[in-house]
């Protein structure tokens, strides 16, 4: 069980909060098989509208039709995967799996009861609650700052480490424009690793970095 009560401060005072759980939310290798599952169908060509959604970004492009570049069976661990496509993407490269459950019912009721216990003390959402699995080595997340008007943000860390960069506000109005953040101070960096979760509030801009293959 998770004490979630840091959580449920830093969501009543609207900031960030991140506790440390005795360990990851799922498996590791259960995220990764589902990964697996859900990019099969991709590889074999472009979907739309499809449920779970798989999309790859390289660099801060989003790959239109990836094919073999997306994970597959010959791809045993996560590691194998990030150190086969890595070199492709010399900017570093993110796959993103929205709604993952749809492929493996056991990954979903764990995040089902992972979400039930904080959104036991602080109220279910009016909006939908969305599930992705994320994973990639990324210096910057793709295409910039990414901000989330409505929506808080709860990650749990499976593997590797994710330090994330904050701003409350930008000094320049558009955002996807940006490309000199790193002469900006954040206002909050937080830092992720396996077995914490963190929670970002709405409104907040983000940048992210990440390691999947770093075991800290």
């Amino acid at each position: 069980m998770i004490d979630w009560d840091p959580m449920v401060r830093a969501h009543r005072a609207g900031e960030v909060g991140r506790l440390r759980t005795r360990r990851p939310a799922s498996s590791a290798d259960r995220a990764w098989r589902a990964v697996v599952a859900a990019s099969a169908p991709f590889r074999l060509g472009t979907r739309f509208r499809a449920v779970p959604d798989v999309r790859l970004y390289a660099g801060d492009a989003l790959i239109a039709s990836p094919g073999d570049q997306l994970p597959g069976p010959d791809d045993r661990t996560l590691d194998d995967y990030v150190a086969r496509v890595a070199g492709r993407a010399a900017g570093g490269f993110q796959l993103v799996v929205t709604d993952p459950g749809v492929v493996d019912y056991a990954l979903w009721a764990e995040v089902r009861d992972l979400a039930r216990g904080l959104l036991a003390q602080i109220g279910v959402p009016i909006l939908p609650v969305v599930s992705e699995l994320v994973l990639g080595t990324f210096a910057r997340t793709p295409r910039g700052f990414t901000r989330r008007m409505h929506c808080a943000v709860v990650t749990a860390v499976l593997a590797g480490r994710l330090r994330t960069r904050i701003w409350r506000r930008l000094w320049q109005p558009s955002p996807n424009e940006i490309r000199d953040f790193d002469a900006h101070r954040p206002d909050q960096v937080a830092t992720a690793r396996a077995g914490d979760v963190m929670y970002l509030p709405a409104d907040r801009w983000q940048i992210g970095r990440a390691s999947c293959r770093e075991r800290v």
